[in-house]
Formats: structure tokens, C-alpha cells, sequence
């Protein structure tokens, strides 16, 4: 059983802890629904049974259980019955106004769950119960409605580094002899690196390029198992630049950062024909990179991704 959600706004920032046993906000039930999956398969003439094509996966829609309580004033000595219960309905009534904010049509929230998250959009306003056993001075019943499109919770933040420029000191630092070298950072290559994937589905990441101490010309992002590469051409890293790179199933884009002139330029256009936005499958792959060998000690790289589960513990 999960005992604890944050609710937070993701257009707003205001948030809501909803807790099992005490507070403002008490789960009473989670209905985390079912995601529709569709195994779309073909058969060819005289084939026994069909051949798995690919698999579809649907949305996911959650409803919350919840109940509002009027919490009582902390000092009630010498108070009137009426007048601790026309409290504890005021503090339920500004509960209300809170949760009607948090809880928008027109606005995506964040479910936070077991350290894991997941996205979606109310599909209807707070709905309040309509009877007065329910709904009435010192508590009452609600329902939240929510449909997430992707149905995966987010786990774990990962970050590989496969080239990064590393610090040999911290300021402050003592006397340097002026006949020796100090060496301010030290570029660290790993060239290929496992990113590893423990989630239920290949998840797409944002691959990070940045040019330090020279140029970098048409780099390239390989999978090294299937061979898959995202590259381009006609496209030059002065020192200071960045190239970002996301390939998450409609977020896939690149943007050249030109740190001289502090803007971003959409380098689409620049990639090489038979480029593929590398998605981390499930259980990983190495991935490596690709530079010109006299700009290997210019390039750093780094790829952030985050794993997704259909179920989480609790649930």
C-alpha cells in the first residue's frame, strides 16, 4: 500500500502531501488503472499462427480517493462547541480552495509516489461528494481524475560521462612555483561507456556536447551493439559551445548553443542521413562517440536519461 502522494502543480509549483492516517488530506484509495497494450502482429500465406510486429502501449488513467478534514483549532479552553466546529469548517474550506487551485483541466500535475513520478492532466475538476455524511462541517469526500499519456513512472536520474574535463584543484590554493606547470583540469576520456537501463522500456535520453580548449567538427553518438548512430555534418563546436541533443519519442530535437553570441540555433537540418535518435533499450548498451582525432582532447559528452516502470513498490 502506498501512505503518501505530493501533488504538485506542474504549471504553478504548489503542492499537496495527501498522507493515509493524518493532516489536512487522507488517501483513502488508489485506483492506478490498467495501461491497454496492443500486440500488432501480420502472417504471410500458409504461416502457422502470425509474427509480432510491434507492441502499442496506451495511456493510463488514475483516480484518487481522498477525504478533506477540518482540522480543529490547537487551542479550544474556553471555546463554545459552535465555535470550534465554525473553525474546523473554515480551515475545511480553505483546504478546498487550495486543492481547486492545485487541480486544473488546463493544467499537467505531478503524482510523486514511492520516490517515483508520473505525469498527467485531470480530465475533470475536484469532484466533492453530494451527501452530507460526506461532505459537510468537519470533513469530506473527494475524487481526483487523471489520465497520464505516457503510463510509465520515472525512477532514477542517470548520467554517463563518456569524455569530461576533470578539476585537479579547489580555490582557495597555496604558493605556486612559478617554474612549474599548474594544471587547472584534466580531460578525462572513457570513449565507451555502458549506460544501463534497469526499467520495463527502452527510454529515450538528452546527449550533451560541449567543445573545450578548441573546436569539434560533425561529431557523432553510436551505439556500439546495433551499430545505430546519430551524426552530423557541416556543423563546427567553436570552444565555449554546447550541442544538446534529446531523443525521448516526440521531444527529439538538437540545439546548437554558440556561447559568443549567447544563442540557440535548431542544427536539425544538419543531420546526416541516416542518423537515428538513440533510445537506452532495456537492460543498456554501450554507447560511444565520434570526433576527428586531432579534436579528441577538445570534446566532452554526457548522457542523461531516466528510467521508467509500469508498476511501482506499493502498488
Amino acid at each position: 500500500m502506498i501512505g503518501q502522494l505530493n501533488i504538485t502543480n506542474a504549471v504553478t509549483g504548489e503542492a499537496i502531501d495527501f498522507l493515509a492516517s493524518s493532516g489536512n488530506y487522507l488517501i483513502d484509495e488508489i485506483d492506478w488503472g490498467g495501461v491497454n497494450v496492443v500486440q500488432n502482429t501480420y502472417k504471410v500465406p500458409q504461416q502457422v499462427g502470425e509474427s509480432l510486429e510491434s507492441v502499442d502501449v496506451g495511456t493510463r488513467p488514475i483516480v484518487i480517493y481522498g477525504t478533506i478534514i477540518g482540522i480543529s483549532p490547537t487551542k479550544t479552553l474556553g471555546m463554545k462547541w459552535s465555535e470550534v466546529y465554525a473553525q474546523r469548517e473554515e480551515n475545511l474550506n480553505d483546504a478546498k480552495d487550495v486543492l481547486n487551485r492545485l487541480i486544473s483541466v488546463y493544467e499537467d500535475i505531478v503524482i510523486e509516489a514511492n520516490g517515483h513520478t508520473i505525469t498527467g492532466r485531470p480530465t475533470i475538476p475536484i469532484k466533492y461528494s453530494s451527501t452530507s455524511t460526506e461532505n459537510n462541517q468537519v470533513m469530506c469526500k473527494f475524487e481526483i481524475d487523471v489520465l497520464c499519456s505516457d503510463p510509465l513512472f520515472d525512477g532514477d536520474d542517470k548520467v554517463v560521462q563518456l569524455a569530461y574535463l576533470q578539476n585537479k584543484f579547489h580555490f582557495p590554493f597555496g604558493s605556486v612555483n612559478p617554474t612549474n606547470m599548474v594544471v587547472f583540469g584534466e580531460l578525462v576520456r572513457i570513449g565507451t561507456a555502458l549506460c544501463e537501463n534497469n526499467g520495463d522500456a527502452p527510454v529515450g535520453c538528452t546527449i550533451v556536447i560541449g567543445a573545450s580548449g578548441g573546436q569539434v567538427t560533425n561529431p557523432a553518438i553510436r551505439n556500439v551493439g546495433t551499430g545505430e548512430t546519430i551524426g552530423f555534418s557541416g556543423l563546427t563546436l567553436e570552444d565555449g559551445d554546447t550541442l544538446t541533443i534529446t531523443t525521448g519519442t516526440n521531444e527529439e530535437n538538437a540545439i546548437h548553443h554558440i556561447s559568443e553570441e549567447t544563442r540557440d540555433v535548431n542544427v536539425i537540418a544538419n543531420l546526416t542521413q541516416d542518423s537515428v535518435f538513440l533510445q537506452i533499450p532495456k537492460g543498456g548498451a554501450y554507447i560511444t562517440y565520434d570526433v576527428d582525432e586531432e579534436e579528441q582532447s577538445n570534446v566532452e559528452v554526457s548522457i542523461y536519461y531516466t528510467e521508467q516502470y509500469f508498476n511501482i513498490r506499493g502498488m
